[in-house]
């Protein structure tokens, strides 16, 4: 037991006998050491926090819903099903017109549904698409609501590939004059 107290007294009156020059650099090294560690965590805070801020403030502008500047109730015409809602919303870099329909047939082979403006010199067609089993129909254009005071209709037609293609008119919604 002597021989291991011996040991810890020897390396304690080394340390304490050692000269100056030494614990100096020793000193120095903790501390350059322990500066070092201090602005590791404190870039390593910044980034955290800058990031998330920058994170909330892309996902706000992403997330931040259009204005809808006027709504179209879109009806079933005689011998037709569902029923639809177009709005003309305006988002910080584009006007559109947003439609959606439900209780729809699906669409049989060689067939899609239809939306277009009509009523006005030239029916203007917006989109085309297929309906699965769930019957909806969810579509939007780009459109100005100068443009889209031109017609008088939004209409969404069933149309069938053919020659002469048929089509039928399913659901049908009145455009205010202002």
């Amino acid at each position: 037991m002597n021989n291991v107290d011996d040991s810890v007294d020897s390396a304690a009156s080394e340390d304490s006998a050692s000269p100056p020059n030494v614990r100096r650099r020793r000193l120095f090294l903790y501390g350059f050491g322990l500066l070092a560690l201090a602005l590791i965590v404190a870039f390593s805070a910044t980034t955290l926090i800058d990031s998330d801020d920058a994170d909330k403030t892309e996902s706000a502008t992403r997330l931040k819903p259009p204005l809808i500047v006027e709504r179209f109730r879109l009806t079933a015409t005689k011998g037709e099903k569902g029923r639809g809602l177009g709005e003309l919303v305006r988002r910080e870099d584009r006007d559109g017109l947003r439609v959606i329909a439900v209780g729809l047939e699906p669409s049989a082979e060689q067939q899609a549904y239809q939306l277009l403006l009509a009523g006005g010199r030239d029916s203007r067609v917006l989109g085309n698409q297929v309906i699965g089993e769930e019957g909806t129909f969810i579509g939007e254009a780009r459109i100005t609501s100068a443009e889209l005071r031109e017609f008088d209709r939004i209409e969404l037609r069933r149309v069938t590939e053919g020659s002469p293609p048929q089509s039928d008119l399913v659901l049908r919604g009145r455009i205010a004059k202002q």
